[in-house]
């Protein structure tokens, strides 16, 4: 897919759109709109009325230009978008509610400023720097929050979600925000009864499918056996039906099973509920990935697209081949259902019963502080999940912006979802996805995360996800039922698409030593405990992790799955910049 890369020029007053090497004009997701008021490039999904056959950035222009203080408010769908008003002389730059779209922006040598959706066309610039940002490293590896503004390199920002900036000829950005969940929570949709709740969200569902595949044929979708994916998987197939186009179902099976489950809700092999979504509609054709890459192997494609690394780098595997396996497919699209905790089936706390939510919350919360200010005043409060260097933590002061960032999450989640949405992992996964879509010309569409599902979950109240014996997820169990099968909306484990990771670990633990007694002789060691994770590589045993279960098997999890492995794809992601 051909990247966009504008630039707009203070001293010029003049807005000019440059496209990737080659020449190419922007086509596929990117679209370019321009008349004697505006020029608009949008790198979009818009969800457009019903024989509406306009671009994305024409639309944009057409709602701008009918009223400019609601035009972003009025949008449905993931988007990035530029607008430049050539009679105010004014650069507007703005981001979908979640951010499921990226837009970066940095400063030229000249006054110019630089725009992209991915952070790899600003460092081709000249004069944009890729000094790296220490806060922003320290962030992800210790506080594990996204930045909203910043990235891993200090001259490069990213517009924040439900965001406009706008860039004055002066120089001077005003920054004005469109959506706020907050605002959304507190405004309760009330319905008569329960059900009523279900079948408003049934025909919403239904509706937002609808929207996400309007104009388009064949698609893939995720299909991991959980009632999110599936939903999306067999919605979208019902849609397509008639239309007499398919839904390729992209499914990953661990290979190897752990010798032990970890926790007695857990599943490692979900082929049950996956062949019965897949038989559920004729129009699913259902693909294996058998991912037999080793961890890291799509680093260096990744990084260079993204402003920050993976989240979780086992799961890149298996991502990343069904983006592979879509494009061999011949197709552009490809459905997830990744927000779907955050929104249809927000879980509470599924083992409580509904009436004990609020008492016992508040007694284990108030029992935990003294325990909380021990553990915090004997160890770092990351200490468990983060391999970040004590002298690099002390250098910048980590322990205020970890005040900051606890003061920000201090809510009840059950009773403030508009708070509790505010921490999405739309930033973790957002560079990821647009990393994909350059390099392959995947997009991935999240019907879950859909600006209607999104405030239709912050309305309605806690008692339509779960009842009083404790059963959870009831707005997809109750809502979609006869829609996908009756053995997934009644499943109560949890699938493991990443239960490999500990396989995947043990065949680069060679590479992985050899990478961190290379790193002890450069500037990495500056920001990760490299003898920290030597002893946990010199400890690790292969039968150990497949046996444990538990409290042992978390413990196993912090110190290897978060804790190194993440630790590594910073170096890995920081290298080349030091």
């Amino acid at each position: 897919m051909t990247r966009f890369l504008a630039a707009y020029t203070h001293l010029a007053h003049r807005f000019s759109s440059i496209h990737s090497s080659g020449g190419k004009h922007t086509h596929g997701f990117v679209s370019v709109f321009e008349n004697d008021r505006v020029h608009v490039i949008a790198d979009s999904h818009l969800m457009q009325p019903k024989n509406t056959h306009d671009c994305d950035a024409k639309c944009i222009a057409m709602l701008y230009l009918d009223n400019s203080d609601t035009c972003f408010s009025r949008l449905i769908g993931g988007f990035a978008c530029l607008i430049w008003d050539k009679c105010k002389r004014t650069l507007m730059a703005a981001k979908d509610y979640v951010g499921e779209y990226s837009l970066y922006y940095a400063a030229g040598l000249n006054g110019e400023v630089y725009f992209s959706n991915n952070i790899k066309s600003l460092r081709e610039v000249q004069g944009v720097s890729s000094q790296l940002n220490p806060v922003s490293i320290a962030k992800f590896l210790a506080l594990i929050t996204p930045d909203k503004t910043n990235t891993f390199f200090s001259s490069i920002k990213k517009v924040p979600s439900a965001t406009c900036l706008h860039f004055k000829p002066s120089g001077e950005i005003v920054t004005s925000s469109f959506w706020d969940p907050a605002k959304i929570a507190a405004d309760p949709l009330v319905l008569n009864q329960t059900v009523d709740y279900y079948q408003t969200f049934r025909k919403l569902y239904q509706e937002v499918i609808a929207d996400s595949l309007r104009g388009k044929q064949s698609v893939a979708s995720h299909l991991s056996g959980g009632l999110d994916s599936t939903s999306v998987t067999n919605l979208s197939a019902a849609y397509l039906e008639p239309r007499n186009h398919t839904v390729h179902a992209l499914a990953h099976v661990p290979k190897y099973e752990k010798k032990v489950i970890a926790k007695s809700n857990w599943s490692y092999d979900d082929r049950f509920y996956i062949e019965a979504a897949a038989r559920f509609n004729p129009n699913i054709k259902l693909h294996y990935i058998d991912t037999e890459k080793p961890l890291f192997h799509y680093t260096q494609a990744l990084h260079p697209f993204m402003d920050q690394p993976p989240l979780n780098p086992s799961n890149m595997l298996w991502m990343f081949d069904a983006a592979l396996l879509a494009q061999s497919l011949g197709l552009s699209y490809l459905l997830t259902g990744q927000a779907g905790n955050s929104t249809i089936s927000w879980p509470i706390y599924p083992t409580k019963k509904t009436g004990e939510f609020s008492l016992k919350h508040s007694v284990r919360a108030l029992a935990r502080k003294p325990y909380r200010y021990y553990q915090r005043k004997r160890y770092s409060p990351w200490a468990s999940f983060s391999a970040i260097h004590p002298e690099f933590v002390a250098s910048i002061d980590l322990l205020s912006h970890y005040a900051e960032e606890e003061g920000k999450r201090h809510y009840r989640q059950h009773r403030d979802r508009g708070s509790y949405y505010r921490t999405a992992f739309c930033d973790f996964v957002t560079p990821v996805n647009t990393a994909i879509r350059c390099l392959h010309g995947v997009a991935h569409i999240d019907p879950t995360l859909d600006r209607r599902i999104v405030e239709f979950f912050l309305r309605v109240p806690d008692t339509i996800f779960t009842d009083p014996t404790g059963r959870s997820r009831l707005l997809v169990r109750e809502g979609l039922k006869g829609l996908m099968p009756d053995c997934v909306l009644d499943r109560t484990s949890r699938g493991m698409q990443s239960a490999n990771w500990y396989y995947w670990l043990d065949n680069r633990k060679e590479f992985i030593i050899d990478l961190l007694h290379h790193w002890r002789s450069t500037d990495i060691a500056h920001y990760i405990d490299l003898e920290k994770l030597i002893v946990l590589m010199k400890k690790w045993s292969l039968t150990q992790a497949m046996h444990s279960q538990g409290r042992r098997y978390a413990n196993i999890e912090y110190d290897y799955h978060l804790k190194l492995l993440r630790a590594i794809e910073v170096g890995l992601f920081i290298e080349p910049y030091l």
